[in-house]
């Protein structure tokens, strides 16, 4: 049989060199030994055996061969079968990889295996392998005899406990930590067991993408027996699995992979130090608690203990996924409310638009306080009787005074109802004019108050030169004018000449100040000259001290 893919002992894979020369030389003895089954083997030492086979379960409850699938959910138990058979598990190649002899015919294991999840995070759980090996040929290598019995053993019992750090089982990712345990139980001349206790810690991650499912394992395998086994190590390695397959219904197929390669420096993943295999199989749930699976796979290395064919059947049985309770039924309805009558007029509540205030049934139990047919809620005015408005600022409120000149004040407060004017504190001038526009003059009808011999404007001229500013601003037409002023006869000329300038400067400053452009203004003071009324008097001294307003320059209007 020609196989490179075979794992055994690959006389091949033999160091070249001088020391090379003589292993050579040692390999062709041992095939000459073995193709003669020569007797003196049984003078020859025998080679101590190991845990051989490269299949580790995952613990029961997974949905996989050899990945781990996460599955803690609730507290519950699972109880699994798995039947291994490898085909020719140890074999001894010549330089062209021709079979010479396999020492090992076939190796068979069956797998018990418990899991208990606790309060979906934890997980306990134990498999003990129970094996019968098929000897071969007993071959020799190195002065060593290779060769075993047909026997029935145990295996290596292991223990193991996980932890689910995050995700629940059916998510589309999940994470665990865990750690196993191999107690030296199995039989070494077997090939069944190590002899020495091992630990691998391990870390997984699975999850479930629609119908895609997949799994991944990786871990350290402590291994305390650090030999080889010839001239491969069997010290510390890195185990690995991974699986990836689809999920239709109660079906899962897909195949999986899984492994190990040597931790020695020099050693790691190299081909004759590493174990790899594919598995194709087939999980199915025929009914709740119960799974049937089925595999076939290949080793690909050349490392001892990875066959040339590997088939695969499980039986699994589980506790039923506790149920969530079910949800508290609904709460009674509560019982039915008495009609209420809050503010005690008559209409329920149910039906009362104003259920905190009396009111009559014929408005829905709302008051209206001034008999208008209109609500208070909905009347702008409650306590004055008026019509109905779309506008809300004005339903139900009286109309408003007549103001006939539409100044803004109303005709009962109006001194000139039919003349448009200027509020005034006066009653006597409170809603008329302080100016007026005539031919060539825009003549006063208030005073310009100053204080007495001096040209400080008084607060109280406010209004009427509020009334001139507007005037002017109202008839651009008008483009130039005169401010004139005047004095009574008292006092000396020149000082009246004086006054009257600064006073009507003052006027024409406070006009610019107020946005009259200063090329509509001139100011001119005449002093004692003009007199509009008798200085012998005190009211015809008080008419003289005047300011006046002539038109200069006027576009027609």
């Amino acid at each position: 049989m020609t196989n490179l893919r075979t794992p055994g002992i690959l006389l091949a894979d033999l160091p070249r060199g001088s020391c090379g020369g003589k292993a050579r030389a040692a390999a062709a003895a041992v095939l000459v030994a073995a193709a003669l089954a020569a007797s003196p083997a049984s003078a020859q030492q025998t080679a101590q055996g190991f845990a051989l086979d490269r299949f580790a379960p995952s613990e029961a409850g997974s949905d996989w061969f050899a990945a781990d699938s996460l599955d803690v959910r609730g507290n519950r138990l699972a109880a699994r079968l798995v039947l291994d058979y490898a085909h020719k598990p140890l074999v001894l190649f010549d330089n062209n990889g021709n079979e010479i002899v396999a020492p090992l015919n076939a190796q068979f294991f069956a797998h018990l295996g418990v899991g208990v999840t606790l309060g979906s995070r934890v997980r306990l759980a134990l498999n003990l392998p129970i094996g019968t090996s098929s000897a071969g040929s007993t071959g020799i290598f190195d002065n060593l005899a290779y060769k075993v019995s047909d026997s029935t053993a145990l295996g290596d019992l292991r223990l193991g406990v996980d932890l689910a750090l995050a995700g629940e089982y059916g998510d589309p990712f999940r994470l665990g930590l865990g750690v196993q345990v191999y107690l030296p139980t199995g039989q070494r001349s077997a090939y069944a067991g190590d002899g020495k206790l091992r630990f691998v810690p391990h870390l997984t991650a699975a999850g479930d993408v629609g119908r895609f499912v997949y799994a991944a394992q990786a871990g350290f395998d402590v291994r305390l027996r650090d030999e080889d086994f010839a001239g491969q190590p069997l010290g510390n390695g890195i185990v690995f699995a991974a699986a990836a397959g689809v999920r239709a219904g109660p079906v899962l197929i897909g195949p999986e992979a899984y492994g190990e390669t040597a931790a020695k420096s020099g050693a790691f993943l190299k081909g004759p130090n590493t174990a790899a295999e594919v598995t194709l199989g087939a999980h199915i749930r025929p009914k709740r608690g119960l799974q049937i699976a089925l595999g076939i796979g290949h080793g690909f290395t050349t490392t001892v203990g990875s066959p040339d064919l590997r088939i695969l059947g499980g039986l699994t049985y589980f506790t039923p996924v506790p149920e969530p309770p079910p949800p508290p039924p609904p709460a009674p309805p509560p019982p039915p409310e008495v009609p209420s009558d809050r503010d005690n007029d008559g209409v329920l509540d149910l039906y009362d638009e104003c259920p905190d205030v009396a009111g009559p049934a014929d408005l829905k139990g709302c008051p209206d306080t001034d008999k208008d047919g209109i609500v208070d809620k909905d009347d702008a005015c409650p306590k004055e009787p008026g019509p109905r408005s779309d506008d809300p600022a004005k339903n139900g409120c009286p109309p408003p005074p007549p103001d006939t000149d539409k100044d803004g004040i109303l005709d009962r407060d109006d001194a000139c109802p039919e003349v448009a004017g200027d509020p005034d504190p006066d009653p006597r001038k409170n809603g008329c004019p302080k100016v007026k526009i005539v031919k060539g003059a825009i003549e006063i009808l208030d005073r310009v108050e100053f204080d007495t011999a001096k040209a400080t404007l008084r607060p109280e001229s406010e209004p009427v030169l509020n009334a001139i500013r507007r005037a002017l601003a109202e008839h651009p037409e008008i483009k130039l004018v005169r401010l004139e002023g005047y004095t009574d006869s008292r006092g000396k000329p020149a000082t009246n000449l004086r006054l009257s300038q600064s006073r009507v400067e003052a006027v024409l400053v406070w006009l610019v100040e107020h946005g009259i452009e200063p090329e509509r203004l001139t100011a001119k003071g005449y002093g004692k000259a003009n007199p509009i009324a008798t200085n012998k008097t005190e009211e015809g001294r008080q008419a003289n001290r005047r300011v006046q307003i002539t038109i200069l320059k006027q576009d027609e209007p």
